[in-house]
């Protein structure tokens, strides 16, 4: 009996999934803060992985507050943006009721506990997207 021989996109494929690995960005499980800043800046996953890490973020942990605070002011520099600090209670205690006092040409960044997401323009890329998690603080970049 003959040998079979593989096709030339077998072979390809087999290369590609043992020596290509997947950029870290993409690999990382943990990332709302990463999802939240790309959204904010219209960046790509990749850029803003990389702009967070550059602050001290940690592959598959969420930054400090605090570094988080000082990766958004940076991010907003470059940008030649501004980050305000905005009244919690003037937009509503939830995600939910904040969405509605949002203004849809603005763009936000919201803490929740444990989680962060941004809205741009009225539209979020995350999960939390009109749920009741409480708000403890918002940021809008103008």
């Amino acid at each position: 009996m003959s040998k079979v021989r593989h096709n030339a996109h077998v072979l390809e494929w087999k290369w590609n999934a043992v020596h290509r690995v997947p950029s870290p960005a993409l690999r990382d499980d943990n990332n709302c803060t990463v999802k939240a800043v790309q959204n904010a800046f219209g960046w790509s996953l990749e850029r803003a992985y990389h702009h967070l890490e550059a602050h001290g973020r940690k592959h598959g942990r969420g930054p400090s507050w605090n570094a988080y605070k000082k990766a958004v002011e940076a991010a907003c520099k470059a940008t030649g943006r501004k980050m305000i600090v905005e009244d919690v209670s003037s937009y509503g205690r939830t995600i939910k009721t904040a969405q509605r006092a949002f203004s849809g040409s603005q763009t936000y960044i919201l803490g929740v506990r444990g989680h962060t997401l941004s809205f741009n323009k009225g539209y979020t890329n995350d999960w939390a997207d009109g749920r009741r998690h409480h708000i403890h603080t918002i940021w809008r970049i103008a």
